[in-house]
Order: structure tokens, then sequence, then C-alpha cells
């Protein structure tokens, strides 16, 4: 149902952008961690648990405890080479660190891409240099409930460090620019929740719930944003 759902919501608000976007992957987790978008990027799960998404219902997304995490196998469009967009949901079960999804291998500085995560703030950059300038969003975070975010690359094929746009809940918190362009020949897999690794003193390991990841090739407008955070009647904030 969520999947039926997503993809009538797509169909309706993508007609009122302004910008050019197709889906590139979709993550719905309802049972399992395969691809909903049609192009085939079904993602092997390593440890992770099924758990209730947002709304309560069973088995609809996935938990990660301690080192576990999902794969999904190399293809060339998931090294974005211009604009592109990530949609998640997120729900921390302890400390704020781990990143919630990359492509690339940071640690080892071997390959290039991207990731998102959070380390005490959201952190949205490309892989190279390693370690990274943070790119940090100064929010309030909460344990245990869900939260939508959403970070927008607005142009990963020029010569410079594209330009970068986080939303919260629904609200744009930050627009800046990443520290060095995003590199498109990276080969290895795209990792959710990732595998720990270390950043100075930080020990990178997401311990918390994940769910509804899609990955545009393309800019989401603010409606297109907003849309996806009331997706399924989820309320606004009022504060």
């Amino acid at each position: 149902m969520k999947t039926i759902i997503s993809a009538i919501l797509w169909a309706i608000i993508g007609c009122a952008s302004l910008y050019s976007q197709t889906i590139v992957a979709s993550w719905p987790f309802t049972g399992n961690a395969n691809d909903a978008s049609g192009n085939g990027h079904n993602g092997t799960v390593s440890g992770a648990k099924l758990t209730e998404d947002r709304f309560g219902n069973k088995n609809s997304a996935y938990n990660f405890p301690h080192a576990t995490y999902i794969s999904v196998p190399h293809a060339n469009d998931l090294n974005f080479k211009s604009a592109f967009s990530i949609s998640l949901w997120v729900k921390f079960c302890s400390d704020f660190s781990g990143l919630f999804i990359m492509k690339g291998d940071g640690p080892n500085n071997v390959d290039s891409g991207f990731f998102l995560g959070i380390v005490g703030n959201i952190v949205f950059n490309s892989q190279r240099p390693w370690p990274p300038r943070r790119e940090i969003v100064k929010d309030t975070i909460k344990l245990s409930v869900w939260h939508h975010i959403v970070a927008v690359a607005e142009d990963t094929s020029i010569a410079k460090p594209p330009r970068y746009r986080i939303y919260i809940d629904g609200r744009l918190k930050k627009t800046d620019s990443m520290l060095i362009p995003i590199r498109h020949n990276g080969t290895l897999p795209l990792r959710i929740a990732a595998m720990p690794f270390a950043i100075g003193a930080h020990f990178i390991r997401y311990d918390g719930a994940i769910d509804d990841i899609k990955l545009y090739n393309g800019v989401l407008s603010e409606t297109q944003i907003a849309a996806l955070y009331s997706e399924g009647g989820w309320p606004i904030p009022t504060s």
C-alpha cells in the first residue's frame, strides 16, 4: 500500500515542479529491501531488522542496531552526474551519529561519491577529501521520533563544489556549498546505514530506524518536498 501511495503522489506533484527529475531508486522497506522504482536497485540486508514505520505498520521500516546495514550493488545511475535529491525518514534510538546513506568509501579515500548522515548535526557532503568538512545543520533532532530529511545537490556536473539544500520535516534549514565537486567514477556499492568507521574521535555508527528512501536524478521543489513530508497524512509540524 505504501508503494502504491508513493507512486500516485509522485504522479500528482511531479507536474507542479519547476524542475525536471526522475526517480532513480525507492526503498519503501515493506517487508524487504527491494527497489520499488523498477530500476532494479535491490538491497542485501546485513543484520538489519524489520520494524514499524512512522504510521505503526509492522515490517515496513528497517532498524539498524550496532554495525548492521543494507548494501546496494554499484550501478552507473547511482553516480549522479547532475543535480540529485535524497529523501528519507529516520528515527534515532541512541546517540546522534552515523550515516543514513553513502556511495563511496570515505575512510579509505579510494572511491568517490556522496554521503548523508549525522554527527551531532546533519552532514551532507562529497566523499573527498577525507575527513570531510562538516556541512552541518543545527536543529533540534529528538530521539525516538521520526524525522523527514531531504538533501538536494543543485548541480554536480560543473567543475566546482555544488550548492546544496537541506530540509528537516519539510522546512529548509541550510543552503551552502560543498567543499569540492562530487566525482562520478566510483564503483563501490551504495550503503544504507553504512558500516562503522571513524572520523577522528567520532565513531560513525548509526543506531536507529530508516524508512522510505528515495533518490532522484534532479532537484526536488519545495512543493514536492512538502508533499513527501505529508505523504500518508503525516501531520504538519506546528512549530
